[in-house]
């Protein structure tokens, strides 16, 4: 396959028929794995911001799927791994020309109705076959036992080398965003928008953390609040959880997301059995005293320590 090579000053670009190669970090040493090339269909970019450079550095800005746009297009992509920079002169000519391939491919995704929030997601190309590494590639990790410590599962992901290569720092910073005494029940390497992260269920909360040199990002919804959990099939697979307004959505293969959907499930049930219990105990209380087994104030004594205990 014929394909165009677009190099920037921290990046470069190639167009291969209805995808980009888009490999970022050949400056940075750690930009989406050092130098990873994801392969990025056409169909899965919302929109291209461009920056030309006459008289000082310019940059080409993705925005993917269901990504927000950058409040200031001149500045709010500093850093992004979807952004590349290139320099005036022979750099800047050719960047004109792939923004110009780029536009024109989301205008006529736009006239034929494709929604990029459906198309599939960036993946990255394995180096030894070019065969995709996305979502079934993506390794699962369960709690070993009942009391076994985050740390365990952290160091059962890194025995996973080829899923959690690109989460390492996350690994590596996730027990610092959990409170006291907070269990992680499972830990899955997922693809995200501005890069690999890990998605986590603990027993307070699902989450996504990452953490790289260019900054961080973490979500979480509460398992008090979180509604419904549901898998979403078609080119885009991921695992949705919903509570309220609030919506957390990451691309996962199925298997992955019923072993969340499940845990979640467990989680919630196993958080609702001490009221149930003491919901319970608290009628055969009222029953004991109506049969005059206990007093009004036996009664009253027992039901304040039975609420104090939910």
């Amino acid at each position: 396959m014929s394909a165009t090579e677009y190099r920037g000053h921290n990046g470069l670009v190639r167009v291969e028929g209805e995808e980009l190669v888009w490999r970022k970090g050949l400056r940075l040493t750690r930009a989406i794995g050092g130098g990873t090339e994801w392969r990025v269909p056409l169909a899965a970019i919302r929109e291209v911001l461009f920056k030309d450079a006459k008289f000082v550095s310019g940059h080409l800005h993705l925005v993917l799927g269901d990504a927000v746009e950058p409040k200031n297009s001149m500045t709010g992509v500093s850093g992004s791994e979807w952004t590349i920079d290139f320099q005036p002169g022979k750099q800047a000519k050719a960047f004109r020309e792939l923004h110009g391939i780029i536009a024109r491919a989301v205008a006529l995704n736009r006239q034929l109705g494709v929604d990029p929030s459906t198309a599939r997601f960036p993946y990255v190309a394995d180096q030894a076959n070019n065969e995709p590494t996305d979502y079934e590639a993506q390794e699962l990790v369960r709690q070993p036992s009942p009391d076994a410590p985050p740390s365990a599962l952290i160091a059962l992901a890194k025995q996973q080398p080829k899923a959690f290569s690109e989460t390492w720092a996350s690994l590596d910073s996730l027990e610092s965003r959990l409170g006291d005494g907070e269990v992680v029940r499972l830990l899955a390497a997922a693809p995200l928008v501005t890069g690999f992260g890990l998605l986590v269920l603990t027993d307070r909360r699902v989450l996504i953390h990452r953490q790289d040199d260019l900054g961080s990002r973490h979500e979480e919804l509460p398992l008090s609040v979180i509604e419904s959990v549901s898998w979403k099939s078609g080119l885009v697979p991921a695992v949705v959880f919903r509570g309220g307004v609030h919506e957390i959505k990451v691309g996962v293969h199925e298997t992955t997301a019923q072993a969340f959907i499940d845990g979640v499930g467990a989680e919630q049930r196993e958080a609702a059995t001490p009221a149930v219990d003491a919901l319970d105990q608290l009628r055969k209380l009222g029953e004991l005293r109506d049969a005059g087994v206990l007093t009004e104030e036996e009664f009253t004594a027992k039901k304040a320590d039975l609420l104090g205990r939910i």
